[in-house]
């Protein structure tokens, strides 16, 4: 395997020939990724722009730029400081002169050798590497290359089961605090599932497990809790970053319309980036937190097309930030013949790739792996030039997979399985 260096500069198809910088050039955003000093040989940076026809290219260390997507992952890194940066190119050609850079270190005593396999093409891994659908043989090396992996040390999630609104801000707090004491010294999902995404006397917002509604300025309240408890308190946090994440599940009530499922979707990633802009507000020392928004979408609740409304809703504009999808597929093959409520292994990949989506799906038993590997292979068979795969897995306490188990099995069907895993609990 080259070095990511010198991948990246064999990857780069006319150095020479740099595409124009003029003053009219997007701007380039690195939303995620590591900075300061890192214990592992493995970094991924996840990046934007606010042209959405924008290409990228990358940079690491020395090497040319060349053409990149987000997330970008770099393999083998060696001890020592090192500099990725990223540029965002519009459709004309026109490059943003002021590249996006982030400064980091590896930090390895003694040092250490990654067995992660190089990802599918487009995922990440600068250079790229064949999708395994390929060739009979390259599934099975890589899969046997994935059984060597280790699973991720779990993080928490919960559902909310909250009673009124200060016992909602006391569990998210904290859920901060217990997350912030699991959690690796990387960027992890702090997941918080507020139930269905509903409108109750005339207010959007959700309605828990437990039966109680909450509106969405009560839920913003709570996770500002949450983002204040992470950091403020030394039993709580020593190292890593986090992601604060709204969840919703796709089981709204039948009486909501396609448009009203759709605003309230809007309006969870609006809380998303109004934490987002008060976590700004508070300085240095929030500068570890981010924001997303997910969904539990599931075919078992509601169908593809409202299901999918939400999703657009939650997604437009990148309001929210990322997108986590962290639900099952369940009742679709093999399990049963087809699946659920007219849903398709397409319709799943829709909302769970492309753009700012991410799938993290559930793991609960062995058919889930079977489940979701077919919808990303499906999607990839479709999508040549834009090939996605899983941020990790999430699991639950009590099903036949742990949450480790689940992981393993996934990332040994396919090559480019990343390393988060959640486990969501009841409080």
């Amino acid at each position: 395997m080259l070095p990511a260096a010198a991948a990246l500069a064999a990857s780069d198809p006319s150095p020479a020939g740099a595409p124009a910088t003029t003053a009219g050039a997007p701007d380039t955003t690195i939303d995620d990724g590591p900075s300061g000093s890192i214990a592992t040989v493995t970094a991924s940076f996840e990046f934007s722009s606010p042209d959405a026809a924008s290409r990228f290219q990358c940079s690491f260390d020395s090497a040319p730029f060349a053409a990149c997507a987000s997330p970008q992952a770099l393999y083998n890194l060696g001890r020592g400081a090192h500099t990725f940066r990223v540029r965002a190119i519009d459709a004309s050609g026109t490059a943003d002169p002021t590249p996006a850079s982030r400064t980091f270190a590896v930090d390895t005593s003694p040092p250490e050798t990654s067995t992660q396999p190089p990802p599918a093409t487009g995922t990440s891994g600068i250079g790229g590497a064949t999708d395994e659908t390929a060739t009979t043989s390259q599934t099975t090396s890589s899969s046997n290359h994935s059984l060597k992996r280790s699973a991720p040390e779990p993080v928490p999630a919960w559902y909310m089961t909250a009673r009124g609104i200060r016992d909602l801000r006391r569990q998210a707090r904290n859920d901060a605090c217990a997350f912030a004491r699991r959690q690796s010294n990387n960027t992890r999902v702090l997941l918080l599932d507020f139930g269905k995404a509903v409108k109750h006397h005339g207010e959007f917002g959700a309605r828990l497990r437990a039966g109680r509604h909450f509106s969405n300025h009560d839920i913003l309240s709570a996770l500002r809790s949450a983002a204040e408890r992470y950091r403020s308190n030394s039993k709580c946090y020593s190292r890593g970053s986090v992601r604060i994440t709204y969840g919703n599940t796709n089981n709204m009530p039948s009486w909501m319309s396609r448009p009203k499922v759709r605003k309230a979707g809007r309006r969870q990633a609006m809380m998303a980036n109004r934490l987002r802009k008060y976590q700004r507000r508070q300085g240095r020392r929030f500068r570890h937190e981010g924001v997303a928004v997910a969904g539990d979408i599931e075919p078992q609740w509601n169908k593809p097309r409202v299901s999918k409304s939400l999703v657009r809703g939650a997604t437009l504009h990148k309001r929210g930030g990322l997108y986590f999808n962290y639900g099952a597929a369940s009742q679709c093959p093999p399990e049963t013949s087809t699946c659920a409520n007219n849903w398709s292994f397409k319709n799943l990949g829709q909302v769970s790739y492309g753009g700012v989506k991410r799938s993290l799906p559930e793991i609960y038993r062995a058919v889930h792996v079977k489940q979701w590997t077919n919808v990303r292979r499906r999607w990839n068979n479709q999508h040549h030039r834009h090939h996605f795969c899983f941020y990790g897995t999430t699991a639950t306490p009590g099903f036949p997979l742990t949450a480790s188990q689940g992981w393993t099995r996934l990332a040994a069907s396919n090559r480019c399985v990343q390393e988060e895993l959640v486990n969501i609990r009841e409080q």
